[in-house]
């Protein structure tokens, strides 16, 4: 039977103020600038800050959700890792990633938390999937990538 948990992005509210912030503080350099070369220049980078906060905002909005087979399990992005494809799972306070095997880092599409209703439950869930799967559970913090 496959469970299906409502999940949040960890880092997408966080990256959207300061690339708020940083959109800003160029946007008031670009106002200072007098050669046509610097703002320009200001105003490429201007671009940079803007995606990303389009692409953190469709983040967040998405319907995100991770879902528990009995072997498997079925990451945001709906690829498919097996049970025996996968190393360990950490847990922190505020986020949780899952470590596929041969990999140093977590990949972004297994970092997620729970929506706060379901915090707890999907924890719990999330442990006795790994005590029945035997991928160990650990209270540390995890590097992610994209």
């Amino acid at each position: 039977m496959e469970q299906q948990w409502k999940i949040i992005h960890p880092w997408g509210k966080l990256t959207i103020g300061s690339m708020l912030i940083l959109s800003g503080l160029l946007s008031m350099n670009l106002a200072r600038i007098s050669s046509p070369v610097g703002q320009i220049a200001v105003g490429v980078l201007l671009l940079i800050p803007c995606i990303s906060t389009v692409i953190n905002v469709r983040r967040i909005l998405a319907k995100r959700q991770i879902r528990l087979g009995e072997t498997h399990m079925i990451s945001t992005r709906a690829k498919r890792y097996e049970a025996s494809q996968l190393e360990a799972i950490y847990m922190t306070p505020f986020k949780i990633g899952v470590k596929v095997k041969g990999k140093r880092l977590v990949p972004m599409d297994l970092c997620f938390y729970f929506d706060n209703d379901h915090e707890f439950l999907g924890k719990q869930a999330l442990r006795a999937w790994a005590k029945q799967n035997g991928i160990p559970v650990s209270n540390q913090s995890f590097v992610m990538w994209w």
